[in-house]
């Protein structure tokens, strides 16, 4: 029997968002997604499955940094590169904390505050998905990540 009461603890605490990839990413390209704002959170992650393979899969993964919500100033925060992803369904992981995004905003003289996932796949025709966990909210509660997007 299923449990009556409801349970979100760790919705509570995480904001997650799903994109689609589904474009020419031959280059290091955004996601398809929108700059996300990092002020009341203590870290990111971005998990990008492979998917729909036409080409060798994936070729980077990078989380970028940017001083405004139209990614102003965007540089690279975190990098991974190699040739992983050549079969649908494999994954990778990578993961900035905010420490990280204040050092880089110091090193380049610059106010970063929001991020993107950024790919590279070997194919045009390549597709995928990119979670992104925002984690270690200011203010936990419920709501955070939506039950449903359409």
């Amino acid at each position: 029997m299923a449990s009556p009461q409801a349970a979100d603890k760790w919705l509570c605490n995480q904001k997650v968002d799903v994109y689609w990839c589904d474009g020419d990413y031959t280059t290091a390209a955004a996601a398809d997604s929108t700059w996300l704002d990092m002020k009341d959170y203590t870290g990111v992650a971005g998990i990008f499955t492979a998917g729909n393979l036409t080409g060798a899969g994936v070729k980077a993964l990078s989380i970028y940094a940017g001083t405004s919500a139209a990614g102003a100033g965007a540089a690279a925060l975190v990098n991974w590169s190699g040739t992983v992803g050549s079969a649908e369904g494999d994954y990778l992981v990578l993961e900035a904390t905010s420490e990280q995004l204040r050092q880089e905003a110091e090193d380049a003289g610059a106010n970063y505050r929001y991020i993107i996932p950024y790919i590279t796949l070997d194919n045009a025709a390549d597709e995928g998905v990119v979670m992104v966990v925002r984690y270690g909210p200011k203010f936990p509660r419920d709501g955070l990540t939506a039950d449903s997007v359409t």
